[in-house]
């Protein structure tokens, strides 16, 4: 089970809801009510934000005492408004009690690529033990080796994967392995 602590993308009557991932306390009591997953020996992973370090201070001992086995680091940058080249919005849905488009979103791929790897740096400083995967911005082989090399457990390619197909899987681990075995 992966909670999705981060999403930046629920709106109530066109304002977006609190992230979960910016307020402990938040965090905390989602948490405390996922012991039916412990009892039943499924690992729970959770997805957060780019938050700053002052809130992975306060989130990590919320997490080690809590049933997480994993945490995903990180989903996208909340709130942003991009544009195509024609000026149109680039992110936009119709929420099903509005008349007009919602237009922002989560920023992701490359350009979340430096706030994944702090998130990532920062989380092993408080949770050294635990299973971190890097997500947000891995393209490369030598990205997934840069994630890896700071204590990451695996990297996700969700943008890479919507932007280039699935050749993009055996493209990074082909490069991994040149890297590797360069060493």
């Amino acid at each position: 089970v992966e909670l999705n602590l981060g999403c930046p993308n629920i709106h109530d009557g066109g304002a977006s809801k609190p992230i979960f991932s910016y307020h402990p306390e938040q965090v905390e009591a989602v948490l405390d009510h996922m012991e039916y997953f412990a009892f039943k020996r499924q690992r729970v992973g959770i997805k957060l934000s780019p938050v700053p370090d002052s809130i992975i201070k306060k989130l990590a001992p919320i997490i080690r005492q809590s049933v997480v086995t994993e945490i995903v680091a990180i989903n996208t940058e909340p709130h942003q408004e991009m544009f195509k080249p024609d000026g149109t919005p680039a992110l936009s849905y119709l929420p099903p009690d509005a008349s007009a488009l919602m237009h922002t979103g989560g920023q992701a791929g490359a350009a979340v690529r430096e706030a994944s790897l702090r998130v990532l740096r920062t989380l092993k400083v408080y949770l050294p033990d635990m299973p971190i995967i890097n997500a947000g911005g891995n393209f490369t082989g030598q990205d997934m080796k840069g994630a890896l090399d700071l204590g990451a457990a695996g990297c996700q390619f969700a943008t890479a994967y919507l932007e280039y197909g699935p050749q993009i899987f055996s493209d990074a681990f082909n490069e991994i392995v040149g890297l590797n075995e360069g060493m």
